[in-house]
């Protein structure tokens, strides 16, 4: 049963660059980020685990800090494309791309009003029904410190969508929320601190310790999944160029070219 469901998690990070937005965000670079009511849980192949309670609820939140090997413009657009969701995701089947309302060649449209939303389906084992949710994200520039760069931070959540109403042959996740914050850590803009953090209920009559043991390694394998990924140099690079033009501005440099 464990290894059916890490996929819920992992799949908030492979719906990316959803909506993409200026609005600056709590900073959360790593460990600058570690609140007090986050445990640490230790350390394992560079990644630090901790997690924290779901108030209202017996279910954890956990939360991974590592580093991936590529510009966060390269990470976002990589893990954006549903295609490449089951290169990465254990168990995933399906992932579509619903409404994105901009379009990579176009620099000018306002930054805090695009927004993409995506539709997954996660296979689940044998007797239980497969999962299916809408998600909706974001991107916040994270302002700089004087330690620490300008960063960029993915919010997602489910949503509802009217042309994705829950069907009988699953069961339509209801709760997932996640973020993925990212950190410049130099070298040519090819290294990339990543904190990843997510909280989901997978519905259903699954007790929650049973998601929380499932859940426990997720943050681990994502990271690693990610480093694997971006091996890869088949990917969107216009909108690799586009997110990297808006970080630019944002941070008051000189922007990339989009075309």
């Amino acid at each position: 049963m464990g290894s059916g469901f890490r996929p819920l998690l992992a799949l908030v990070v492979a719906s990316t660059v959803l909506t993409i937005s200026s609005t600056m965000f709590t900073p959360s670079h790593g460990l600058a980020a570690a609140q007090a009511d986050w445990s640490p849980l230790g350390e394992e192949d560079g990644v630090r685990i901790y997690r924290r309670d779901l108030p209202g609820t017996s279910l954890y939140e956990f939360r991974g800090v590592g580093e991936v090997k590529a510009s966060m413009a390269k990470i976002i657009s990589i893990i954006s494309e549903p295609s490449k969701m089951p290169r990465w995701l254990e168990g995933c089947i399906h992932g579509e791309l619903v409404d994105r309302n901009y379009t990579v060649k176009d620099p000018k449209a306002p930054f805090s009003s695009q927004y993409s939303v995506f539709y997954a389906i996660t296979k689940s084992p044998w007797p239980l029904h497969n999962r299916d949710y809408v998600i909706k994200s974001h991107v916040v520039v994270t302002p700089a410190t004087p330690s620490i760069p300008a960063g960029l931070t993915v919010d997602t959540q489910t949503i509802d969508h009217p042309k994705y109403p829950p069907v009988k042959s699953m069961v339509r996740l209801p709760l997932m929320r996640s973020k993925l914050a990212m950190t410049p850590l130099g070298g040519g803009n090819e290294r990339t601190e990543v904190d990843f953090s997510v909280v989901l209920d997978p519905g259903g009559n699954i007790p929650d310790f049973v998601v929380n043991f499932i859940s426990h390694d997720l943050p681990l394998k994502t990271l690693s999944a990610l480093n694997d990924l971006v091996k890869d140099n088949d990917y969107n690079h216009e909108l690799e160029r586009l997110i990297q033009h808006h970080y630019d501005i944002s941070t008051g440099a000189k922007p990339v070219p989009v075309q």
